[in-house]
C-alpha cells in the first residue's frame, strides 16, 4: 500500500474515504491544528446526530489538536441506511476511516465517540485494540434501559404490528425496526469490555471516560459500572458536574474539550 503524506494546510477540509466491505462513501470533515504533526484524533457522533452537531463539531474546531470527524453510514452525508442500532457496521465505517487515514500519512493516536459513537470506539477497541488512545463520552452500559419518553405508545404498537415505525427527530424520519430492539437488547457490555483490557497494555490507563452529572439520557451511574469492570490500570473517569447527554450550556462543552486536550497531550 502506498502511503500519501499527510495535509499539511491548516484549516478544515472535506475528506470522503469509503468503506470497503460496503461500498459506502464514508463523509468527513479533517481539521489540521498543528501542520508539523501527523498525529489525529478521529471523533465519532452519537444516535441520529452527525460530524455537524454540538459538541462534535465544537470538539472538531475547539480542539488544539489535529481531528477528523465523520459522518457514520446513513447519517449526515454518508451513504448507506441508517440503522437505529447497527453497531458493528458503525465499527467498520471507523475501521475504514482509521485505515484510510493511515493510508493518507496520518498517524491516528485517539478514538473519541459520544454517547452511541461512545459505544462504537469502546466496540472497536474490543475488535481491533490498535489505536493508543480512547476517550469515551457519555457510554451506555445498561442497553435494557432507555429514555421513556423516546418512543411513544403508538409507536411502540406499530412496531408489533408492521415491524417498524417512523421516528421524526428534528425534522427527518428515521425508520426503527424489531430486529433494531432485539440487537440492543442482546448487547452485554462486561464480554466487551473484558475484551477491550486484552487489546492495551494497562499502564498508563489508555481510556477516559467522561459523563455529565445531569444526564437524563443515559444515567451518570452507567460511567461508574464501566469503570469497575475496566479499573484503575485501564482507565480514568471524569464527571462533568451539571452537564447534560449533549453538554449544551457552553462551559460544559468547554470542559469536555480541556478534558481531551489534556488527554491527547499525555504520554
Amino acid at each position: 500500500m502506498v502511503v500519501q503524506a499527510p495535509i499539511s494546510t491548516p484549516g478544515a477540509h472535506s475528506l470522503t474515504l469509503v468503506n470497503s466491505k460496503t461500498g459506502n462513501k464514508v463523509a468527513g470533515i479533517l481539521s489540521v491544528k498543528d501542520p508539523a504533526s501527523s498525529s489525529l484524533c478521529v471523533i465519532c457522533h452519537g444516535l441520529c446526530s452527525s460530524k455537524e452537531t454540538g459538541i462534535i463539531r465544537t470538539l472538531g474546531e475547539d480542539l488544539d489538536f489535529n481531528t477528523h470527524r465523520f459522518d457514520f453510514a446513513g447519517n449526515g452525508d454518508s451513504e448507506g441506511d441508517f440503522r437505529y442500532t447497527g453497531y458493528d457496521q458503525e465499527v467498520e465505517d471507523l475501521r475504514a476511516v482509521v485505515e484510510g487515514l493511515r493510508s493518507r500519512g496520518w498517524n491516528v493516536a485517539c478514538i473519541l465517540g459520544h454517547s452511541k459513537g461512545a459505544h462504537a470506539v469502546l466496540r472497536y477497541s474490543s475488535t481491533y485494540g490498535d489505536v493508543p488512545k480512547v476517550f469515551s463520552l457519555a457510554a451506555r452500559f445498561d442497553f435494557s434501559q432507555q429514555p421513556a419518553s423516546r418512543f411513544t405508545p403508538e409507536q411502540l404498537q406499530a412496531m408489533e404490528k408492521d415491524g417498524f415505525f417512523l421516528w421524526n427527530v428534528r425534522g427527518r424520519d428515521y425508520k426503527v425496526t424489531k430486529e433494531d430492539f432485539k440487537e440492543r437488547d442482546s448487547v452485554d457490555m462486561v464480554p466487551l469490555l473484558e475484551r477491550v483490557k486484552t487489546t492495551h497494555p494497562s499502564v498508563p490507563p489508555f481510556l477516559l471516560l467522561a459523563h455529565g452529572e445531569a444526564d437524563e439520557t443515559i444515567p451518570v451511574k452507567d460511567v461508574d459500572s464501566i469503570a469497575a469492570i475496566l479499573g484503575p490500570s485501564f482507565c480514568r473517569v471524569v464527571r462533568i458536574p451539571g452537564a447534560d447527554h449533549f453538554y449544551r450550556r457552553p462551559e460544559d462543552a468547554q470542559a469536555v474539550v480541556q478534558a481531551a486536550s489534556r488527554f491527547l497531550k499525555e504520554g
